[in-house]
């Protein structure tokens, strides 16, 4: 690895993206799926937002709409689970297609083509996010009053903690060769503890503790402030603040945790193990 140009990992990465794009190109269909997926969740919650009273106090301080608040909680949980998904999705897929072992004795490091395995994933969602987005805004009347530097600097640290999260649950499947069920608590943190689908206050006295100890909280609540009523930097203070922190935390654990574990089971001899 230390041997490797900047011109080696550009190549390594877009060897896995032509890959990946080779296969999904294969499943037409499924992209005509997952777009008529994207309309019928838009009007679900489209549909749901006019039986919310706008002058509901728990929507207050997001601008008072629902859709928009739910629209934001959908991208935010949409990189949210890509990223607690896609690293071990395609280390499960290598497990049990055997191309593990072959994976991990190519003269890149293991954690990088792990790293680059699951940036197409990133890319689709993204796709579908954008297409989310631009149909809210031509088709469904939503607008947006956004700081776009509070709303950038967020996005940026929020990725960084899903992408990290999403390591140390490949970094568990190359252990345990299980990992499912990391993946359904993430997302019923998210939707249930996060607010990403309600405001948290809606939620019993007894239970809402809970969001305040996930990042995941901070990210949602700061994007909704920055995108919906224009709250800055400055406003969003603490939000970045314990969304950087975690960023930087866990970031830098999670890749020290993949390479421990790609050791572990290197010594263990059960790379290929599923």
């Amino acid at each position: 690895m230390a041997n490797m140009r900047i011109s080696d990992y550009a190549r390594l990465q877009l060897a896995f993206l032509q890959r990946d794009w080779q296969y999904e190109t294969t499943y037409r269909g499924m992209m005509i799926l997952q777009l008529l997926g994207i309309v019928g969740t838009l009007i679900i919650f489209f549909s749901i937002g006019k039986l919310v009273d706008p002058d509901a106090a728990s929507l207050g301080e997001y601008g008072g709409q629902y859709f928009p608040f739910a629209l934001i909680g959908l991208v935010v949980s949409d990189y949210f689970n890509t990223g607690l998904r896609s690293f071990s999705n395609r280390l499960r897929l290598a497990q049990t297609t055997g191309t593990l072992e072959a994976m991990f004795t190519t003269a890149a490091s293991p954690r990088l083509v792990l790293i680059f395995s699951g940036t197409w994933d990133f890319i689709v969602s993204t796709a579908r996010i954008g297409i989310g987005v631009a149909l809210s805004l031509l088709f469904l009347d939503v607008q947006f009053d956004a700081d776009i530097v509070a709303a950038t600097v967020l996005a940026i640290l929020s990725l960084m903690t899903f992408v990290a999260l999403g390591l140390f649950a490949a970094a568990l499947i190359l252990i345990i060769k299980r990992g499912d069920a990391v993946a359904a608590l993430g997302n019923i943190f998210a939707t249930v503890f996060a607010g990403a689908l309600f405001p948290i206050s809606v939620l019993p006295d007894w239970l809402r503790w809970v969001a305040y100890v996930l990042p995941l909280h901070y990210s949602l609540d700061g994007l909704r402030r920055a995108l919906l009523v224009g709250d800055g930097l400055s406003e969003l203070s603490a939000n970045v603040v314990i969304v950087g922190v975690s960023a930087l935390v866990l970031l830098p654990a999670s890749i020290i945790g993949l390479g421990s574990a790609v050791d572990f089971v290197r010594r263990d001899g059960s790379v290929g193990m599923h």
